[in-house]
């Protein structure tokens, strides 16, 4: 069930189960958005642009990731962290919880200053994000 705006802000009390479960929710919903607007853009005419843009040399394999990294991912990590912030924070492991959410924040700034990374890989901005979602419970972030 995902609490979709509720929790510490609205006053009501989220458990650490209810949290966990929600956020495995919106990870799972990002991570498919995530992936259908890589398909959608691979199959479209701006992936097609950049293709020949790039054995024009025109176009840097450096500059196309930026700017699916600008256009896709960053956009959509963001969007992720804003829904996992809304379901408010557990009263146990509140800190944990929080630790977590600022770990994503930072992935984000640092997805930010380097997209093209983050769309090849995403480790670096998002690694220990995931690692510390793991430790917490959260299976699909």
């Amino acid at each position: 069930m995902v609490s979709s705006g509720c929790g510490a802000s609205e006053g009501t009390a989220i458990t650490r189960a209810e949290f966990i479960e929600d956020a495995n929710a919106v990870c799972a919903k990002a991570r498919k958005r995530i992936q259908a607007e890589f398909t959608a853009y691979g199959e479209g005419e701006e992936a097609r642009e950049a293709e020949r843009g790039q054995r024009a040399g025109e176009l840097t394999a450096n500059q196309v990731a930026a700017n699916v990294g600008v256009k896709i991912l960053v956009p959509a990590m963001r969007r992720e962290v804003e829904e996992l912030r809304s379901l408010g924070i557990p009263s146990k492991g509140e800190h944990q919880a929080e630790a977590l959410l600022d770990a994503f924040d930072e992935g984000v700034e640092r997805a930010e200053a380097h997209p093209e990374r983050a769309a090849r890989d995403g480790t670096e901005a998002f690694g220990e994000p995931g690692r510390l979602a793991r430790e917490y419970g959260i299976e699909s972030c």
